[in-house]
Parts: structure tokens; C-alpha cells; sequence
């Protein structure tokens, strides 16, 4: 029995039975997302008010650029 165990322990060292590692992606009781808690509601607005400032950052930038190019095109006529 004792040669059956160490063929079955030459694999990968990882992958050893010894419980210390956990599989990934396991979460443990109480890890996780759960449903009455207020999380999902502070992603969603955290994700609306980054995708505004994104939005309003982009128009300032088109904005600006317009303006550099109205003002080198009316310097270059002079």
C-alpha cells in the first residue's frame, strides 16, 4: 500500500491533499455578495457617476480642441 501512495504523490507538489490551499474561486460561508446588502446599488451608482465624468471629460476635451484649432486657424490667416 505504501508504493501505491507515493505514485499517486509524484504529481505537481500543488496539488497535494493536504487541505491547506483552497480550490479557486471557493468562497468560504460569508464571503461573497449577498442579497440584502447595499452593494450592488453603490456599483451601479459609482459606475453612472464614472461614465459622466468620463462623458463631460470627453466634451471638454472636444471643446478644447476646437478652440485650439479656431484660434490657430484664425492666427495663421493674419
Amino acid at each position: 500500500m505504501q508504493g501505491e501512495e507515493d505514485e499517486e504523490n509524484d504529481g505537481d507538489p500543488d496539488e497535494e491533499g493536504d487541505g491547506f490551499f483552497v480550490p479557486h474561486g471557493y468562497l468560504s460561508e460569508g464571503e461573497g455578495c449577498d442579497d440584502d446588502d447595499d452593494d450592488g446599488k453603490v456599483i451601479a451608482l459609482s459606475t453612472k457617476i464614472l461614465d459622466s465624468s468620463v462623458i463631460l471629460t470627453c466634451i471638454l476635451f472636444c471643446v478644447v480642441c476646437i478652440f485650439c484649432a479656431s484660434y490657430y486657424r484664425f492666427h495663421q490667416r493674419r
